[in-house]
């Protein structure tokens, strides 16, 4: 019976360890999902953040507000690209999507995210 035990702790151990591993070494795959967004008939804009263009889409040309979209972009992209137009008629407004979302190429990361945002904003106020 304690041989039994103890095999029965060993085992859900290793199964902890296991899927704890799991998590470890595949959460880059649950923290991005990417998916591309060819469908999407909008204005476009275009950034170079070195090697790395960001492509996204423009509303309403004229005053400025920076919109960075996140995972879910292309299920809500064309009811967002509405909204954002009706809400806001004197601004524009610039949906552009990570690394690797919509039609960016790349992978993201937390160092890519603040690169690109910060060289879009940059971009954006000179613009002003």
């Amino acid at each position: 019976m304690k041989t039994f035990f103890v095999s029965t702790i060993i085992l859900v151990l290793f199964a902890y360890l296991a899927i704890c591993s799991y998590f470890y070494f595949f959460q880059r795959s649950f923290l991005y999902f990417p998916q591309p967004a060819n469908y999407v008939k909008a204005i476009t804009t275009h950034f170079n953040n070195g090697k790395q263009e960001l492509s996204g889409w423009v509303i309403n040309p004229g005053k400025i507000i920076y919109y960075y979209i996140t995972a879910g972009m292309p299920v809500l992209l064309k009811s967002t690209l509405i909204f954002l137009a009706d809400i806001s008629p004197d601004y524009t407004v610039y949906l552009i999507p990570y690394r690797g979302y919509g039609n960016n190429s790349g992978d993201p990361s937390e160092e890519a995210l603040y690169s690109d945002a910060l060289h879009v904003y940059d971009k954006l106020r000179i613009r002003v």
